[in-house]
């Protein structure tokens, strides 16, 4: 049988292994450039897909959605 400590050490070491595993492939985030949001604008315009957008940019769909929604671009009804 475990003990109360015993319990909580594991419970933290399987915690903080958890946390430590990177979330990006490569780590690093790149910013938009004035070229990325100008594709992004003009694709949204065409009422491209989301997912179409976001793989033309080489970024992930919520990362893009995101931005749009900050730019103020409406990226919703799109089939």
């Amino acid at each position: 049988m475990l003990t109360f400590l015993t319990r909580v050490t594991l419970l933290t070491r399987n915690r903080s292994n958890y946390l430590e595993t990177p979330i990006m492939k490569n780590g690093k985030r790149r910013s938009w450039t004035t070229a990325d949001v100008r594709t992004l604008k003009s694709l949204a315009r065409k009422k491209t897909r989301a997912g179409k957008i976001a793989k033309t940019l080489k970024r992930t769909e919520g990362a893009t959605r995101q931005k749009a929604f900050s730019l103020g671009v409406s990226l919703d009804a799109r089939v």
